[in-house]
């Protein structure tokens, strides 16, 4: 028996659109840190969607298409602007969490190297195992464990250091 194939015509643009719009902007955001920079990867990820019609085995397959097209779109978009010598325009980053805690800690896993911050989205945002990973990223999953791990050490010296501080900062007013 064949595999179901999932064309792009087999669901509308518009659901497949709401269910993963925000898996893709937020990836996008995670790696190149300015929202003007993830929409428009937002918006050239679901133009070749529309413009390839891939065929798909699985709502996975699905998935990870997506993921890899929106990893390959943040090189190109990091690519070109390091070859213009853009300079970046701080800018603070329009998703917002519900409670500060994440608020922080999105924060920090953008302070990330990309191969660290790109490794824990998608392990802990996207639910993703080891071996998805490795395969959407093209890398040995020691590659990946190698990132988690590194990423988690980091991302723990980035919040204790913002914890410190603001221990710090109540001492001051006492």
């Amino acid at each position: 028996m064949e595999p179901q194939s999932l064309r792009t015509d087999d669901q509308s643009f518009e659901q497949v659109l709401e269910h993963y719009a925000g898996m893709v902007y937020r990836l996008a955001l995670a790696q190149v840190k300015q929202p003007s920079d993830a929409e428009d990867i937002f918006q050239d990820v679901f133009l070749r969607y529309v413009d390839n019609r891939p065929a798909f085995q699985s709502e996975e397959h699905r998935k990870a298409w997506l993921i890899r097209v929106t990893i390959n779109s943040c090189k190109k978009r990091w690519r070109s602007v390091c070859r213009r010598r853009e300079t970046e325009l701080l800018q603070q980053e329009t998703v917002h969490f519900d409670a500060v805690e994440e608020q922080e800690l999105f924060d920090a896993l953008c302070m990330l190297r990309v191969p660290y911050r790109r490794a824990l989205y998608l392990f802990y945002y996207e639910d993703m195992s080891i071996a998805q990973i490795s395969q959407v990223c093209r890398c040995k999953p020691s590659t990946v464990r190698t990132q988690l791990t590194r990423g988690r050490r980091q991302l723990k010296q980035i919040l204790q250091k913002d914890a410190f501080a603001d221990e710090t900062d109540i001492y001051k007013h006492v």
